[in-house]
Order: C-alpha cells, then structure tokens, then sequence
C-alpha cells in the first residue's frame, strides 16, 4: 500500500489481555478500537451503534460467523475510515486471529470465559498520502478495470 500512497504509522500485533474473567469478543473490539483512534468520540460512538446494531441482527450473525471461523479458531478484521477537515484520509485497521475451546456462528457477541480464548490483535493507522496517490491514480484505475466492480459484487455478506 505503500507504493501506492499509503502511509503506515505503526504496527503491531500482541496478545490481547482481559483483565475480565469473562468477556465478549465485541466489547474487547470497542476497547481496542477506541485505544487505536484515541480522541475520536464521534467516531466511536458511530462504532457501538453499528456494532450494538449487529448484535441484534441475523446479519451481523452472518458476517462475522460465516466466512472467519473453523472449530476452534477465527478471525475477523475492522476497518475504520476518517476524512477530516482537512481532507486528509485516514484508516484505522484492527485485525484479530483467536483460539478458542469452542467457537460459535455468533462468538463476536457471545460471552466467554477469559481462560476459553486467547485473542491476538493487530493494528495500524494508515493515512493517504494525496501527493503520491496522484501520481500512480490513474494506473491504479487502468490496472483494476472491471475487476473491481465485480470484486465488490461477489463480496460475500
């Protein structure tokens, strides 16, 4: 992304540790989330609608059950995009894998016990660099064609 006018501002990828004897994936997403864009209340008060939203949703069931998960493992990633005032474009990345003794189709909301998973987490701001993305846009177009439509298209949500 790079090369193409993404700029990364740091990464990482940890263990994530509750000091809850239970909790739920999604809470844990809020916490990390809210760390990675710390001063962004707007932004995440956006995040726990959408995601209180989900919760209470066969989509959002489906999303984050279908396509990440096998028995005993998953993963999913969140992808937070800001325009600020200034029109310059940010991205906030939080991808996680974890392990569990039993996995279900809605584990990003259920409850679970802090000993029954471990949860690893990584996260990144990206910001665009406009000045570099004008120069290789157009070849970026060219180089995605139809594909991306098609791409969007056959997303499985």
């Amino acid at each position: 992304m790079g090369r193409v006018g993404w700029v990364l501002q740091g990464f990482n990828f940890d263990k994530y540790e509750s000091s809850q004897l239970d909790f739920k994936i999604s809470q844990a997403t809020v916490e990390l989330l809210s760390a990675l864009i710390a001063g962004e209340a707007k932004l995440m008060a956006v995040v726990k609608k959408t995601l209180g939203g989900l919760a209470k949703s066969a989509e959002g069931i489906t999303l984050f059950g279908s396509n990440s998960t096998s028995r005993k493992r998953g993963n999913f990633q969140v992808v937070l995009c800001t325009v600020y005032q200034s029109n310059m474009v940010s991205v906030g990345f939080l991808g996680s894998y974890f392990q569990a003794s039993e996995v279900t189709h809605n584990y990003f909301f259920v409850t679970m016990k802090s000993q029954d998973i471990k949860l690893f987490k990584s996260t990144h701001i990206f910001t665009l660099n406009k000045d570099r993305y004008a120069q290789v846009r157009e070849e970026v177009i060219k180089k995605l064609g139809d594909r991306a439509k098609r791409l969007i298209h056959d997303l499985p949500i």
